[in-house]
């Protein structure tokens, strides 16, 4: 290219980049003017074909002039001459470097060692070998020197020209299992290579530099079948490959080289070509057709395409998947929009937008007024550490706005929504008491009275519009109650809904305006009982039949002298009696008189019954003791208690010779026995009531009543 023209190109270039961070043709593109050469770095050495001691190792390394950035991708070339003859710096070379580092990659050519057995195919396989270890040893130093020259790692490419190429696929799709037998030692070579990985150098700890592409010019491979990604997943490698079809020297297709049948036979670029398809592997054949072997050398305008297609090609292997922008694609006219695409913390981002105003931006994202209605491109391109420009777009449709209006009519609270056309729009409807559904026109049955907020969403994609409405559920009362009876009196469970007013009535001229649970009739009869319930819209009404029949209540009083007692009998509504005076005697009389043989207490029990034999029984417990008789008349002197009532201490006097003095309670128990010595008695611990105190005289038993308060 002439210089001038391509310093012009450069510096608009640079002072369109000032005007849009985002815009690079860096690797498309020449865009650098020169290269700065470090020449002859030593990277390794090693034992050479037909001498004993080892041979320095040097490659070259060519960086873009006044390039500011500090990770750049790199090509690493291995110059051709079937492993006979060639330098790093060979003619070609050099143009090659400054072609692709015009374009702003590093370019590194190194030497490897030479020489064989030209009449031992074997000898040949061991040449190739040296050169596959030399190539690793080469980019074990550059990986360990990264920072040194500049070189980003994770973009690290493969190039050469015919034997160099073969060296740069070997090595890639090939595994320390692969070896051939002759790398272990012939009769005429019997030392052992070594390992492909342990020659040269111990840079990074001897292990495999992963290659991210190849630039493959006239080479092959010993069996195409060494690409396997389903045995070994670093095989998946991109290869562009150039090749010319009458190449006789490395074969397009398949044959030895130079056709020579001491040689092994290798698989050109054709059948590479078809294996990577087969694989799945990225990849791109260039025939040259009717072309033969190494055409650069003499045709100038060769090694320009192969540096325009391979640039384009890496650049892709590098530019790699274009991430989406996320955000609404259909918003509606006046919406805000925030869109986003994925951060690359070292990328910048610049955005184009048509259709609307930018709200704020902050590299990945976007905030957007949409103003316009149509279709319009967003746009964000990203540049990255690389300066590799990734463009992405997302079409947005913007929508004219839309309406939304809800009418309905309602039976008993059955409604019937519907809302307003709105052509490919779907229909969203919240009845206000947590359901919802969807559609046009939509009826919804409620099941309680009351207002309710219904809410309507309308959306076509691009707009949305809602309408609220206020309704009144119109669902009419329904009356019901169960009931119990007891006695006179009928008990009411009033199950009725959706009222707002009830009423009963009794059918015994009797009615109520409030919601009651019970009424008591006066007389025994059938009624008929109604509810009946309203609210704004409608009323109900329900009646059941309910008999009353009034049953027996049982009442007496019982007056004690002595062991005799006499009974009043206060029942109503009995028309049979039946007493158990608990001393195992009974009575069917009204009224009947009871006479006890000893004093003592006593349970009495009164059962009724009336003509439907429905019964009432009342119970009571008395005490009667035996009247004193004259000849004992003075036993009240013979003990004395004081005071009576009593609140706390109770006080004895035994004037006589006194016996078996007891405490009991109402029930006839003994609550405790008193010493006939003992004066006071401490009744603070015993409740309010009535007690006894009995004692023995002249071998009778006499009782005095105390009250404790």
């Amino acid at each position: 290219m002439n210089r001038i023209l391509f310093f012009a190109f450069v510096t608009f270039f640079s002072i369109s980049n000032a005007q849009n961070a985002c815009e690079s043709q860096r690797y498309i593109s020449e865009v650098f003017s020169s290269y700065d050469l470090s020449s002859g770095v030593y990277y390794g050495s090693a034992a050479p074909y037909g001498l004993a001691s080892n041979t320095d190792l040097y490659l070259d390394v060519y960086t873009p002039a006044g390039d500011t950035i500090n990770k750049r991708p790199v090509i690493v070339h291995k110059f051709g001459g079937a492993y006979a003859i060639g330098w790093k710096s060979q003619p070609n070379i050099p143009d090659f470097a400054e072609m692709y580092t015009n374009r702003g990659f590093v370019f590194i050519a190194i030497d490897y060692r030479l020489g064989f057995n030209i009449l031992d195919g074997t000898s040949a396989e061991r040449a190739v070998y040296r050169g596959i270890q030399d190539l690793r040893s080469a980019l074990r130093f550059i990986a360990d020197n990264a920072t040194t020259y500049g070189i980003d790692t994770s973009n690290i490419f493969l190039t050469g020209t015919s034997a160099g190429s073969i060296s740069s696929i070997g090595q890639t799709f090939m595994t320390e299992a692969d070896r051939p037998a002759s790398t272990y030692g012939t009769f005429l070579e019997p030392s052992d290579l070594g390992c492909v990985s342990c020659s040269g150098n111990n840079n990074f700890n001897n292990g495999e530099v992963k290659i991210h592409g190849i630039i493959n010019n006239w080479g092959a491979i010993l069996d195409t079948s060494l690409i396997n990604i389903q045995d070994d997943p670093e095989d998946n490698v991109p290869v562009i490959s150039f090749h010319g079809t009458n190449d006789n020297a490395v074969e397009y297709v398949e044959g030895p080289p130079f056709s020579v049948p001491i040689f092994p036979s290798l698989q050109g670029s054709f059948l590479i070509h078809e294996r990577l398809e087969n694989q799945g592997i990225k990849n791109k054949l260039y025939p040259l057709v009717g072309i033969g072997h190494e055409p650069q050398l003499l045709n100038p305008d060769i090694a320009d395409t192969i540096v325009k297609h391979a640039s384009i090609f890496l650049y892709e292997i590098m530019k790699g998947d274009t991430d989406p922008i996320f955000g609404d694609s259909t918003p509606c006219i006046n919406d805000t929009i925030t869109y986003t695409t994925p951060l690359e913390i070292s990328s910048n981002y610049c955005w184009e937008v048509l259709g609307g105003n930018i709200i704020s931006q902050n590299q990945n994202e976007i905030t957007i007024h949409w103003n316009t209605q149509g279709t319009f491109a967003l746009k964000v391109t990203e540049i990255t550490s690389l300066e590799i420009s990734k463009t992405r777009s997302l079409n947005i449709t913007i929508g004219a706005p839309i309406l939304a209006n809800i009418n309905y009519s309602s039976t008993n609270g059955l409604f019937n929504f519907n809302a307003n056309t709105v052509n490919n729009a779907q229909y969203f409807w919240r009845f206000g008491n947590g359901d919802f559904g969807s559609g046009q026109n939509i009826n919804y049955q409620y099941l309680d009275t009351g207002k309710y907020i219904v809410n309507l969403e309308i959306d076509n994609q691009y707009c949305k519009a809602y309408d609220t409405a206020i309704i009144d559920s119109d669902i009419c009362p329904v009356a019901n109650f169960t009931f119990t009876l007891s006695d006179s009196v009928v008990n009411l469970n009033n199950t009725a809904q959706f009222y707002n007013n009830i009423t009963w009535n009794f059918g015994d001229g009797n009615s109520s305006n409030i919601d009651v649970n019970s009424h008591q009739y006066a007389q025994e009869g059938t009624f008929i009982v109604q509810q009946i319930v309203n609210n704004n819209y409608c009323i109900d009404t329900f009646e059941q039949i309910i008999s009353i029949s009034f049953c027996s209540s049982a009442d007496f009083d019982v007056i004690t002298n002595g062991l005799d007692i006499e009974l009043s009998n206060f029942s109503h509504n009995s028309n049979a009696h039946f007493w158990n005076f608990g001393d195992g005697t009974t009575s069917g009389l009204f009224e009947p008189n009871h006479n006890y043989n000893t004093s003592g207490n006593y349970s009495i029990e009164l059962i009724v019954y009336d003509t439907n034999l429905c019964s009432d029984t009342m119970l009571k417990t008395i005490f009667v003791e035996e009247k004193i008789s004259t000849i004992n008349s003075n036993y009240n002197k013979a003990l004395e208690i004081y005071p009576n009532p009593i609140n706390e201490f109770l006080f004895i006097k035994n004037n006589n010779n006194v016996e078996e003095i007891v405490l009991k309670n109402i029930l006839g128990e003994t609550l405790r026995k008193i010493n006939i010595d003992e004066e006071t008695i401490n009744l603070k611990s015993y409740s309010k009531g009535l007690y006894f105190i009995s004692f023995k005289l002249n071998n009778q038993v006499y009782t005095k009543k105390i009250i404790k308060q």
